[in-house]
């Protein structure tokens, strides 16, 4: 499942496509998850996709939008406010941050 996500980060991952290229129960994959990452599937894939954004918003000057596009976030907005929940500030002020 791990594994999955990671290969699908851009795209709109649900708790039933990861269960699916599991082949576990959801009740499992879950249980799995908070055993062994100490949080949700839902929860490691956002983690994982804030991660993946702090990288490019370092590395690159693409758009915002254009990274929240990139990573299956459909409304820049809801991405920002992702972003600013996961590091405390908003993508425009963590790359001002930056320099």
């Amino acid at each position: 499942a791990i594994e999955y996500i990671k290969h699908n980060i851009s795209s709109h991952l649900t708790l039933e496509s990861i269960v699916f290229s599991s082949g576990v129960s959801p009740r499992h994959c879950n249980r799995l998850f908070k055993e062994h990452c100490k949080m949700s599937p839902i929860a490691f894939c956002i983690e994982q996709k804030m991660i993946l954004a702090e990288k490019i918003l370092s590395e690159t000057p693409k758009r915002i939008k254009d990274v929240a596009a990139y990573l299956g976030y459909e409304d820049p907005f809801h991405f920002s406010m992702a972003f600013k929940k996961y590091s405390g500030l908003s993508p425009r002020s963590y790359r001002e941050k930056l320099k």
